[in-house]
Order: structure tokens, then sequence, then C-alpha cells
């Protein structure tokens, strides 16, 4: 069987200076610089490339980008984490006081993650994280204040006897049903007494066929 690289001549990569076999047609068509491998071409035209050096929009440290790159992109950054800080949050171009939840909470990206801002601004006043059953009351009812004095760590019962003692229920002053404000909101603007009436009612009516 006949040698496939009888005809091969050895050359020398350019880069890394290692001996290699390439065919005469490959040496005839291309020019004098020989690589080995596609890294080996790569890494030559890196450090051969001709480089400016720039200012980083968000650190502000200065590093060393190609030529092709600088002509290319209108901003530059020294690194991947520089671009996202500098893209997102209030220091993006198109920052419009962060996006609303349904019940109006503002939310921003912390560590790529969506968190609700109040909770976190709480977190870095107080150096840890909040645990689930710890909620922040915004004091003033605004949503939106986000300022440390107006807000205040609460639990669950807590927040609820805070909310309960301004207004009966989100909705309503008092019971649809018998007008009181004694017994907690149940549902639908009944208290728990009536709201149980009323189940029961419906429980006990026979089915039409």
């Amino acid at each position: 069987m006949a040698n496939p690289t009888k005809n091969y001549l050895k050359v020398s990569c350019i880069h890394c200076k290692k001996d290699f076999l390439k065919a005469p047609w490959e040496i005839k068509r291309r020019t004098k610089k020989h690589f080995c491998s596609t890294d080996c071409y790569k890494k030559e035209r890196k450090e051969k490339a001709p480089t400016t050096e720039i200012k980083c929009e968000y650190c502000g440290e200065f590093f060393l980008k190609s030529y092709s790159e600088t002509k290319r992109n209108m901003r530059h950054f020294c690194s991947q984490e520089c671009y996202h800080n500098k893209n997102t949050g209030k220091e993006a171009t198109r920052w419009k006081g962060g996006s609303l939840t349904s019940y109006g909470y503002r939310v921003i990206y912390r560590d790529k993650m969506r968190i609700f801002e109040h909770r976190s601004i709480m977190e870095a006043h107080i150096g840890r994280s909040l645990k689930e059953k710890e909620i922040v009351h915004h004091i003033n009812e605004d949503k939106l204040d986000n300022r440390i004095e107006n807000l205040q760590i609460t639990n669950r019962k807590e927040h609820r006897e805070i909310h309960s003692s301004e207004r009966w229920s989100l909705k309503h002053d008092c019971c649809l049903d018998c007008g009181e404000t004694s017994r907690y909101h149940e549902a639908h603007g009944f208290c728990m007494r009536c709201s149980q009436r009323s189940k029961n009612k419906r429980a006990a009516k026979p089915i039409s066929k």
C-alpha cells in the first residue's frame, strides 16, 4: 500500500517552531507562513495584531484592544463583568426606575437574579440576608419609597396587625353581611363567621337534577 505522506515536505511552525509535514500543493497555494494548528494561527495573529490602549467605560482601567475591535465597537469594556454592570440597573442607558410587580413593588437585579428593592436595601443595612418569615414594612405605606428610614422589619403577624389596625381589609371597611369589624376579614368582604355561614348554606342547598 502506498504511503500517502511520501511526497509531503517538512516545514516549521512559525509560532511554536515545531516541525510537521505538509502537502506540496498547500505550500504552493498559500503564503510562506505555516502553522501546525489553528490555535497557533490564532495566537500568532493575536500577538502580531496592532493594539491600542483604551480606558474601560465602567471601572476606568486601561487595557489593550486590537485595532479591528476598536474600530468595530463604539463602547469598550475590559471584561464581561464590567459590561454587565454598566448595562444593568441604574447604570443602563434605558433605565426607567426599574420594573414593578403587579402589587406595586419595585424589582431590581442582584447577582443576575430578580429581588425586591426594599428587601435588598434592608439586607445591605443590617449586613445579613433576611429570613423567609421576615417582612419589610413601608412605614408611610408608599411601596416605592425605599429609604431606609421608611423601612421596618416585622413578621407576618405584626405586619397583618399593622394593616388591620388602619383598615379592616384592602377593599372594605367592615363586613358586608353583619357590618362588624371585631372579627378578621376572611374573603370577598365577609368576616370569618359570615363567610363560614355562607359556605354552610351553599353546602346544605340541594343539587337540582
